[in-house]
């Protein structure tokens, strides 16, 4: 995978060139959740004068925060493979993705990745997907207390917080969400022990 096309301005770095692209050729990024950490792994088929990869996560998948950095090779034309472990991660759903910043201070990001690890799941299902005027969730049977369920438009601003209870027996509801604009959405569920984030398209 090229990365050629894909020029970000950073307002950390006071980037903008997006005239030449990166000579970087990204083979892979995948990551896959362990024990208690969260493993990345990426491989290159070749660098032009890379400076080091910046590896950044969200709970949303919009807005990112960075928590590690590694030095690359600089120029190789051979395969090189990278990995990063993510140690504080819980029980929840992160999303993935890596700047890579030349020697001329040039940046541009990979793909989104996410990885999930949450224990169980709060939402069995979530219809009509993509809704309109109204949504159903149902919740599977559980021993936990209530979840509070939030609506996050794509600048993770909430547009709707709901507390649901929660018995034996499962439960569901309906919410009217004809006043949300038309776009995407994360519907996210958490309780005393875990969290979920589904996307949710509104027509």
């Amino acid at each position: 995978m090229s990365l050629n096309d894909q020029c970000t301005e950073s307002f950390e770095f006071n980037i903008l060139d997006c005239t030449k692209g990166l000579a970087v050729e990204l083979l892979s990024f995948e990551g896959h959740k362990e024990d208690r950490k969260n493993r990345l792994n990426w491989e290159t088929a070749s660098e032009y004068q890379n400076e080091y990869f910046i590896i950044e996560r969200s709970s949303n998948g919009q807005n990112f925060e960075r928590i590690g950095k590694l030095l690359a090779n600089g120029n190789t034309n051979e395969s090189i493979q990278y990995t990063f472990e993510d140690v504080n991660c819980g029980n929840t759903t992160w999303y993935y993705r890596l700047a890579i910043m030349d020697q001329q201070g040039r940046l541009e990001y990979t793909k989104i990745i996410s990885i999930d690890r949450n224990a169980n799941t709060f939402m069995s299902s979530i219809y009509p997907n993509p809704a309109q005027d109204f949504i159903n969730i149902e919740f599977p049977p559980s021993s936990h207390d209530g979840i509070v369920l939030e609506f996050i438009d794509l600048n993770g601003a909430v547009l709707l917080k709901r507390y649901i209870s929660q018995n034996e027996n499962g439960s569901s509801v309906k919410l009217n969400i004809s006043n949300f604009p038309t776009g995407i959405y994360f519907v996210k569920a958490t309780n005393e022990a875990f969290s979920q984030i589904e996307k949710l398209i509104v027509h």
